[in-house]
Order: structure tokens, then C-alpha cells, then sequence
């Protein structure tokens, strides 16, 4: 069975940018390609679910951007194969070109982050981060790149302002002091 969260965040193979679909690309790419291009965790761009496939496979999924409600899809353009979140619905067959089933690797990254690499089952080709000045998710034979991933259900998102109360019977609050050049 895949370890892969039910919802979760993907970051860039060199510990950059978060995963999220691009609806209008000003290049050449297909609109919705995935690329590692948005900067903060919490936005509901990043956040991606795994649903698991109905073919008793237990190390398959599809995968669905909550941001556009559609699934990860191979999309040939220009000779290359980008990976978009573009799907209406999830695809099984893996004979059909719309296929979305994927298979997750779990792997652990040099710095010892958690991680997955994704196998397309419809075309046989890993999931890379490509490198290039426009950027984007695309599939290739050799080896995928790891993406460090997060189980959204982990974040904790704060309220902008929070107070801290003492357990003790005094119930003071905690707060800050200004000494001469360093805040305490």
C-alpha cells in the first residue's frame, strides 16, 4: 500500500518552490501544467489529494489538484510529455492517452526529507522537474526526481494574532519586553 498522505503538498526536487497547476502559461506549455511555482505552503494552490485506484492494485493512484478539482494527466505537446492537472475524472484503462493512474515511490532525499517519485502507468515514464527557464512537470525514461512531500493535515495555520495564558493560578499572559537593542 502507497504511504502517500490523503491530501499533501509537493516541493521542488531542489528544495524550492510548492507543486501547483498553472492555468494560462505566457509560454508554450499546456494550460494547467503542474511547476513548482508558488512559494507558500498554505496556499490552496499547493494542496493535492491521493485517491486510491479501483483496480485492487493497492500501489496505485490518482492523483487530484484541490485547487482545480481535476486529476494529474499526461498531455503530449511539442514532443514532450507535460503532466497537467487537467482530467475530469479518473481514467483506468491504461490503454486509453487519458490515463491517470500513477504509481508513488517512496524514497528519502539527501537530507533525509520524506519523499515520493510518481511512475505514470499509461505511458511507462517517471515524473521530472524540468530545469529549464519556464519550467514544469514532465515525463521521461530514465530515473524520477524525488519530491520532498508534506501531509497537509500536519499544518497547523495560526490566526495572525495569539495570546498565551499561564497554566498557574496567576493566569497571566505571555508578552514581550524591549531591552536595549534585543527584544525578549
Amino acid at each position: 500500500m502507497t504511504s502517500l498522505p490523503k491530501f499533501f503538498v509537493l516541493q521542488s526536487p531542489s528544495g524550492g518552490p510548492y507543486l501547483c497547476p498553472v492555468e494560462n502559461p505566457l509560454t508554450n506549455r499546456p494550460s494547467n501544467i503542474l511547476k513548482c511555482g508558488e512559494s507558500q505552503i498554505l496556499s490552496p494552490r499547493v494542496k493535492f489529494a491521493m485517491e486510491l485506484s479501483k483496480t485492487g492494485d493497492v500501489t496505485l493512484v490518482h492523483i487530484r489538484s484541490c485547487f482545480n478539482n481535476k486529476y494529474w494527466v499526461a498531455h503530449k505537446s511539442q514532443g514532450t510529455f507535460w503532466i497537467v492537472a487537467a482530467a475530469d475524472k479518473p481514467q483506468e484503462d491504461t490503454t486509453n492517452p487519458a490515463c491517470t493512474l500513477f504509481r508513488a515511490y517512496s524514497n528519502l532525499t539527501s537530507q533525509k526529507t520524506p519523499g515520493f517519485q510518481f511512475l505514470s502507468i499509461g505511458k511507462s515514464m517517471y515524473v521530472v522537474n524540468v530545469r529549464d527557464s519556464v519550467g514544469g512537470l514532465a515525463l521521461q525514461s530514465d530515473k524520477g526526481h524525488t519530491f520532498p512531500t508534506v501531509d497537509w493535515e500536519t499544518l497547523v495555520i495560526l490566526p495572525s494574532k495569539v495570546s498565551f495564558k499561564s497554566n498557574d493560578l496567576s493566569g497571566n499572559y505571555l508578552c514581550s519586553r524591549t531591552c536595549p537593542g534585543q527584544i525578549l
